[in-house]
């Protein structure tokens, strides 16, 4: 478990999970956020997860690996909505910090996003890990990216050529998405024939937005022109202006994504959508709590800034199916 601040030996493997100020009891005492012991006597500790927004299939899947993992350590983990507002994460961080939780995931908020929140935790003692981080964070325990940004804007690039134009959807809010605009827009820079609109949204609400969007932008974009496609920093707008296109009956227009929810499974069995890079967001919720449980004997003041990624696969018509049965779990259920 985390140990807080400096312990006598003969009490290291008794150090009370919840407490933010080091403490030693029997291996039977038990705290507000501990509900037992597990293996060699260790307390169980309790995971507070802030997702972005829950309404999102990653956040979902992400929810999910984390509480599979958890079990097989004897964790608890709980799950709050920050509903893509910093202010509500913030929030929610704070809660879990007055609740006592031992560690905390923040999923693609960006630690400038929830200073507040990271600076309560801080001063608790209770380290902090990010996954779909758009970097590293002097303030976190361990920050992971998860993104394919430059990925998904070479291939767009590839597909159309040195000219045409291109829709981007893009999430201010979400720092993940901030970090993929700034791939995507490094890599059009290299591209100046290319022209781009770039339409910020908001989650939730994004669908309705982003087929309204598309809907506007495809009567001033008629067929047979240049070359045209939908660029989103995850595959939720994305799909909804996909599904625009095939409203319109525009056959013409190529859609990228990232994150491959089960909507974009089904654009692309139908040959409605062109790629998404996918993020086992299951297996990164697994590896995010593997990190805490690696670190959970290390005192808290010898926890130091981390930095990793974690790889996405290419989703196009052509190994769909194949990926669908390697990776069941993105159609739901």
């Amino acid at each position: 478990m985390f140990k807080r601040g400096r312990i006598p030996v003969a009490c290291l493997a008794l150090v009370c999970a919840a407490a933010a100020v080091a403490g030693c009891g029997s291996s039977s005492s038990s705290s507000s956020s501990s509900s037992g012991s597990s293996g060699g006597g260790e307390k169980k500790l309790t995971v507070g997860y802030v997702a972005f927004s829950l309404t999102t299939t990653p956040q979902q899947e992400m929810k999910k690996g984390e509480e599979e993992e958890g079990a097989k350590y004897g964790y608890t983990v709980k799950a709050v909505d920050g509903g893509g507002e910093p202010a509500k994460a913030n929030t929610a961080i704070q809660t879990l910090v007055t609740q006592k939780v031992n560690a905390i995931i923040i999923d693609s908020y960006g630690p400038e996003d929830i200073k507040a929140g990271v600076l309560a935790a801080k001063a608790a003692k209770i380290p902090v890990y990010i996954p779909y981080a758009p970097g590293p964070s002097d303030e976190v325990a361990w920050t992971v990216r998860g993104n394919a940004g430059t990925a998904e804007s070479e291939a767009l690039v590839k597909n159309m050529g040195p000219t045409g134009s291109v829709l981007a959807f893009t999430l201010p809010a979400g720092a993940n998405c901030v970090s993929s605009q700034k791939q995507f827009e490094a890599v059009m820079k290299k591209n100046p024939g290319i022209k781009v609109r770039e339409q910020p949204i908001k989650a939730p609400g994004y669908q309705q937005e982003a087929a309204t969007t598309t809907q506007g932008w495809l009567k001033s974009h008629p067929a047979g022109g240049e070359k045209l496609a939908i660029w989103g920093c995850w595959d939720g707008p994305s799909t909804a202006a996909a599904a625009a296109l095939n409203e319109a009956g525009r056959t013409d227009v190529d859609a990228y994504g990232q994150n491959t929810e089960a909507a974009t499974v089904a654009l692309l069995k139908k040959k409605q959508y062109t790629a998404s890079w996918y993020f086992d967001s299951i297996a990164f919720g697994k590896h995010m709590v593997d990190l805490i449980h690696e670190q959970a004997g290390t005192p808290y003041d010898q926890i130091k800034p981390q930095f990793g990624t974690f790889p996405g696969i290419e989703v196009n018509q052509s190994n769909v199916d194949e990926f669908v049965k390697k990776y069941p779990q993105v159609l739901g259920g």
